[in-house]
């Protein structure tokens, strides 16, 4: 499944590209957790939890034919969006006149999200 539904939208795989470009520059000049902490991932969207372990309390248990794991919990893993536009007007003025669409509002949810990726791998989600 492509979650992106690309195809279903009018923009170009050209201004696709531009736009990938713009997002990944824009949170790799953000993020600072990945560059301090050594993170695991990244796990792709399917991917909805994780279990995190005890080390203390790590243990297999067998009863009764079933093997379970005492002090292990899994954690749901939130999904960290935020929205933008790009009009269409903008984009077809680019195409007639040759001028760069301005991708800024790409660029600063790109941050936004940037931000929002830090704030949960250095504080947590303490609504969950």
């Amino acid at each position: 499944m492509n979650y992106l539904a690309r195809e279903g939208s009018p923009a170009s795989v050209e201004l696709w590209k531009k736009i990938d470009s713009s997002v990944v520059k824009a949170a790799s000049n953000v993020l600072s957790g990945r560059r301090f902490l050594h993170i695991f991932g990244p796990l792709g969207i399917g991917t909805e939890s994780i279990h995190i372990d005890d080390a203390e309390e790590v243990d297999e248990t067998s009863k009764d034919g079933f093997i379970t794991t005492k002090g292990r919990k899994y954690v749901e893993i939130p999904t960290i969006y935020n929205d933008f536009t790009l009009l269409a007007r903008d984009i077809e003025a680019s195409e007639k006149s040759g001028h760069p669409i301005d991708l800024s509002k790409a660029m600063a949810s790109a941050e936004a999200c940037a931000i929002k990726e830090d704030k949960l791998i250095f504080f947590g989600n303490k609504k969950k």
